[in-house]
């Protein structure tokens, strides 16, 4: 087995939510530089990017699914991988608990980044008000948000559970950074260091002709 060429044509495939046209939940609060490229339609000019973390988080999702379908048999208390819509704006919700009136919302990451200071961000919290905010105008009765952060590189006992009340004003605050840079006239200035850029976004371009350079302190 070529196994350098298998793995590579394993990451090398694009799924429904990479030809997203739309934003959704899950860019408001990050990087408004590279909203800001997906907004204007910037052609992907990163091919070298890092594929993975996602790939990891995508499987851990689709067996988190699989194992709601088997818990839930009549399918009458979870709705798992739910795709909704509100104002053009699309969501694809981890899950609800109809019952708890609960949304949530599975996270990976290295266990550096599951500690209190940095789990949950801002655009996580964000991400899953917009989501309960959506289901709420969609009929769903949500009272409660959970963030699930699942460690790439822990064990079960390193897993975080975080929930709150459901917040409109959290699900607002990112809506208007999307009001922000729709109305910028000029690129924003880069958020991330230009080594993560270099490594996990499509539009990180050193010469800058295309896309965005990072930032470089």
């Amino acid at each position: 087995m070529d196994v350098e060429k298998f793995i590579a044509d394993m990451l090398d495939v694009d799924t429904p939510r990479d030809l997203q046209k739309e934003i959704g939940p899950s860019e408001l609060l990050g990087c408004e530089r590279r909203l800001w490229h997906r907004m204007n339609d910037t052609p992907r000019c990163n091919f070298g990017a890092l594929k993975l973390p996602a790939w990891m988080g995508r499987v851990l999702h689709e067996a988190l699914a699989k194992e709601a379908d088997r818990q839930d048999v009549w399918g009458d208390r979870y709705l798992i991988e739910h795709a909704m819509l509100l104002d053009g704006m699309p969501c694809h919700v981890d899950w609800i608990d109809r019952p708890a009136k609960e949304l949530g919302d599975w996270k990976t990451a290295t266990k550096a980044k599951l500690v209190p200071s940095k789990f949950p961000g801002i655009a996580q919290r964000s991400q899953v008000h917009n989501n309960a905010r959506i289901a709420r105008a969609n009929g769903i009765e949500i009272e409660t948000v959970v963030l699930v952060g699942i460690p790439r590189d822990g064990t079960e006992d390193d897993i975080k559970v975080h929930r709150e009340p459901y917040d409109e004003a959290v699900a607002l605050h990112g809506l208007r950074q999307l009001e922000r840079v729709r109305d910028a006239k000029f690129a924003p200035p880069p958020t991330e260091h230009y080594k993560f850029c270099r490594d996990y976004c499509d539009f990180y371009d050193p010469t800058e002709v295309v896309g965005c350079p990072g930032r470089r302190r």
